[in-house]
């Protein structure tokens, strides 16, 4: 198993093309996902990361996150993990795949807190064993654009 960081458009490209086969089916209607605008940004991000552990060429899973300023203080650096996804069969605590990924972007964000989103039970557990608290809700409500 190997884990490196995702700077190449293919990577880039791939783990896009990954992430919305797995996630489209999750988030429905409420968010669209186009995988083009997901390869813009991040190949244009100087200041994010994107981490991707392999075993040969086998994708196990990836990590990706990038600095965002705290409105309410400048000096409060903080860090946004946009997403974080392993293979449903590389979840398994055996494996360790989501801890040695996670593990590897927490050294990235050294004296940053880092911004968590989790919408499971299992993702919510395993932020709470590292440390993190849960500090509120987020909500959407699409809007026609019509109105």
């Amino acid at each position: 198993m190997k884990i490196y960081q995702a700077k190449k458009i293919e990577t880039i490209k791939e783990i896009g093309e990954i992430l919305h086969a797995q996630l489209e089916p999750e988030i429905g209607q409420d968010l669209e996902y186009v995988v083009e605008d997901f390869i813009h940004f991040w190949k244009d991000n100087k200041e994010g990361i994107i981490y991707v552990m392999k075993d040969g060429e086998e994708f196990l899973g990836t990590i990706g996150g990038f600095p965002i300023s705290n409105v309410y203080n400048k000096k409060d650096k903080q860090v946004l993990i946009s997403f974080f996804y392993v293979l449903p069969i590389h979840r398994n605590k055996k494996s360790k795949v989501s801890l040695k990924l996670y593990n590897l972007f927490e050294k990235w964000c050294v004296n940053r807190k880092i911004i968590a989103a989790s919408s499971t039970k299992t993702a919510k557990n395993f932020y709470r064993k590292r440390g993190f608290k849960e500090i509120e809700t987020t909500w959407l409500k699409g809007l026609n654009k019509n109105v």
